[in-house]
């Protein structure tokens, strides 16, 4: 494929082109937080546990569906109008940009609106539950 060859030469332009970003005395005592003190964080609320599996397993549920539609409408189309049908993946992958956006506006909306965000995130994943 024509995406391996750019990335190799984007891989190979980083490698030649970027420094690495150390920080100044960032291996001291009290430098600021560490990954050890954001795990310790995590662990130690439950509630923040909670989030963070609603939120791996509703972007794993939408990973799937992203690696899955293609394949699944084409099968679809073709059982329905022949092996030769054309499937419109530009007007249905502009569909979901507009849908991306209906929900920014809307959240933006509920927020305005004084909305608690746990009751919109909620209503959110209610709804892309029943979508699915």
């Amino acid at each position: 494929e024509l995406s391996v060859a750019f990335l190799a030469a984007g891989a190979a332009a980083a490698s030649v082109l970027w420094t690495e970003n150390v920080a100044d005395g960032g291996a001291e005592k009290g430098a600021g937080p560490t990954i050890k003190d954001a795990v310790k964080v995590a662990t130690s609320d439950r509630k923040i546990l909670l989030v963070g599996a609603v939120q791996a397993l509703f972007e794993g549920a939408m990973y799937i569906f992203v690696l899955q539609w293609p394949p699944a409408l084409r099968r679809a189309v073709g059982g329905a109008f022949g092996a030769g049908a054309a499937v419109p993946f530009g007007t249905i992958f502009s569909c979901f940009m507009v849908c991306c956006l209906l929900g920014s506006t809307m959240f933006q909306a509920l927020s305005r609106m004084e909305v608690r965000t746990e009751t919109s995130a909620a209503a959110m994943v209610a709804g892309a539950t029943a979508a699915m």
